[in-house]
């Protein structure tokens, strides 16, 4: 287990898959400007992560969509924020662009629409 010291505000403990990155993703957010505010939240949020990884008994590596969801969901039965795709992108686009998941945990392809249930499309000119 490893302590997370962010800037200005206590520590994170983590364990899990992502633990040994925190501090690297910490750096970087710093990097772009992050408050140490939004920095402690978005580490919270991964240590978080990584905890449930850890559970499911998940490596990095293997993180896909699906679980990704999955995370979403149950955390939304137990938060009010930072429960969204959204609030996780900084962390999985972190992830998948040093290469320690897969790209479609980070970027899922958007949903397809089944074409023969649609209405055909009639110009208004």
């Amino acid at each position: 287990m490893i302590t997370v010291h962010v800037v200005g505000a206590g520590g994170v403990r983590a364990d899990g898959p992502v633990s040994s990155h925190l501090n690297d993703f910490q750096e970087e957010l710093l990097r772009l400007g992050f408050t140490p505010l939004s920095v402690r939240q978005q580490v919270r949020l991964a240590a978080d992560l990584s905890r449930s990884m850890s559970q499911a008994g998940l490596f990095l590596g293997e993180l896909d969509a699906g679980f990704v969801d999955e995370y979403l969901e149950r955390r939304r039965g137990t938060r009010t924020a930072f429960h969204s795709r959204r609030a996780l992108a900084h962390l999985l686009g972190w992830l998948a662009g040093n290469g320690l998941i897969p790209a479609a945990a980070a970027y899922p392809a958007p949903a397809v629409q089944d074409m023969r249930s649609s209405r055909p499309f009639t110009p208004t000119c």
